[in-house]
């Protein structure tokens, strides 16, 4: 067994094992209503109208279930939709990956579609090395890995991204595997954890949660969103022009005008109850006592200094700084864990 690295061994001596029964139900309750309505006895027949997005179908097609309705299952949302292989664009057309470009969508979807049930099987029935003989899946391997994780729960853990399990598979002291897809690398880190004397009996879920807490890949360095004031951007003219960016109520106004979290509370209930009394239940202060709570600092290189429209207090906006610039507004949001996120917001 190689060592740990000195960072993952001084967050398992700080932190304790996580509590993860919750999203575990979570989870489970999103595999059972995928296999449910995609049975893997029925893939040998799944058409492509009920396999790729932006198909006119009445129930939700599976790649739009696994990248938007299976959170818990692990997430592969965000980036290129060409991680599906075979999708419909919004404006009708077809896009489909590299090898089967010059093929009709349907005939593409044959080839795939062959690749896709001999790798169901091969997992059922515990062939993994078959899964080498499908190059057409490794053009889509999150989307893949999630499906075999998704159908053979106890052989694959939920976490998709090569370059989080690279991560992972470093901080338990491995080398990741060069060249291979990321279900052989889900494969690498899955045998290092059951492997290993500190977590080895924890359940997959207490693992992941652990790492993607204390060490969160995705915030080695600053993460940028962009996000839109409004519907489509439609008050951006209105917040350039002010000066300001719009986290959530403008009857709640600038949030420099309060010192604490009981001001803004306060001003909270008085303009919106309902809502307010949601947010005290859903901030760190209704269990600690002490809010964790959005400010604005000044930070902003202009004369008047930044102002923001507040947001109501929760965990997932726990602080933000609002800088203001001529053409752009930029908001750093720190959630606590994971530490710190930035968003911008540009014309």
């Amino acid at each position: 067994m190689t060592a740990r690295s000195p960072e993952l061994d001084k967050a398992l001596e700080r932190f304790s094992r996580p509590d993860a029964g919750e999203q575990l139900a979570r989870a489970i309750e999103e595999r059972e209503r995928v296999v449910a309505d995609f049975p893997v006895e029925s893939w040998p027949e799944l058409p492509l109208e009920r396999y790729a997005m932006g198909t006119d179908v009445a129930d939700a097609p599976f790649c739009t279930v696994m990248e938007y309705r299976t959170p818990y299952l692990g997430s592969i949302k965000g980036g290129s939709a060409r991680k599906h292989i075979i999708y419909r664009t919004s404006t009708g057309s077809w896009w489909v990956a590299g090898p089967l470009e010059h093929l009709d969508p349907h005939d593409a979807w044959v080839r795939l579609h062959r690749e896709f049930v001999a790798a169901l099987r091969a997992v059922q029935d515990g062939d993994l090395d078959a899964l080498d003989t499908l190059p057409l899946l490794r053009w889509g391997p999150a989307l893949v890995t999630k499906t075999l994780a998704t159908y053979a729960p106890d052989t694959f853990l939920r976490v998709y991204s090569g370059d989080h399990i690279r991560r992972f598979i470093r901080l338990f002291g491995g080398e990741p595997l060069p060249n291979v897809p990321s279900w052989e690398l889900n494969r690498q880190l899955k045998h290092i954890i059951d492997s290993d004397p500190a977590v080895g009996s924890w359940d997959q879920e207490e693992v992941l949660s652990f790492l993607y807490t204390r060490l969160d890949p995705r915030h080695d360095g600053d993460e940028v969103i962009k996000i839109a004031p409004g519907d489509k951007a439609r008050l951006w003219d209105e917040c350039l022009r002010d000066g300001v960016i719009r986290i959530g109520f403008h009857t709640v106004g600038d949030l420099s005008q309060y010192t604490g979290p009981d001001g803004l509370l306060a001003r909270l209930r008085g303009t919106d109850p309902e809502k307010s009394e949601s947010y005290l239940r859903g901030s760190p202060a209704s269990s600690s006592g002490s809010a964790t709570w959005p400010r604005a600092r000044g930070s902003s290189p202009t004369a008047e200094g930044p102002r923001s429209w507040a947001s109501a207090p929760s965990t997932k906006k726990a602080t933000a700084t609002i800088q203001t610039y001529p053409s752009i507004a930029t908001c750093w949001v720190s959630t606590g864990i994971p530490p710190t996120r930035s968003v911008s917001t540009r014309p």
